[in-house]
């Protein structure tokens, strides 16, 4: 819990409509009056393009258009969801190297 006196805190919230971030990100640039129509964006570790996205929200509501980048390959819904969000399959690091990558797949 986040207890320091004079700053102000807004707690997460869960998605609901077009806000979509895991913890209200979204929701709370929107209430302190940041976003303005037609920004643009850089989402490093993007996530899924609605599921969880702090940039669904911009690109929905306040026309937005960005880049995403993710390890995990979504671009095939990012092609059919978000037409303004170029999307990178791409790991990013401080130093150029080769790693494993595991995933968890459903069973």
């Amino acid at each position: 819990m986040c207890k320091i006196e004079k700053v102000k805190y807004f707690p997460p919230t869960k998605p609901t409509g077009y806000y979509k971030s895991q913890f209200g990100q979204d929701k709370t640039l929107e209430k302190l009056g940041l976003l303005k129509s037609n920004g643009v964006f850089v989402e490093v570790g993007c996530n899924h393009p609605i599921n969880n996205s702090n940039s669904f929200f911009l690109e929905k509501v306040y026309s937005y258009s960005g880049i995403s980048l993710d390890v995990i390959d979504y671009g095939n819904e990012f092609l059919k969801l978000r037409p303004r969000t170029k999307f990178i399959n791409c790991a990013i690091d401080s130093v150029a190297s080769q790693i494993d990558m595991y995933f968890v797949e459903e069973s």
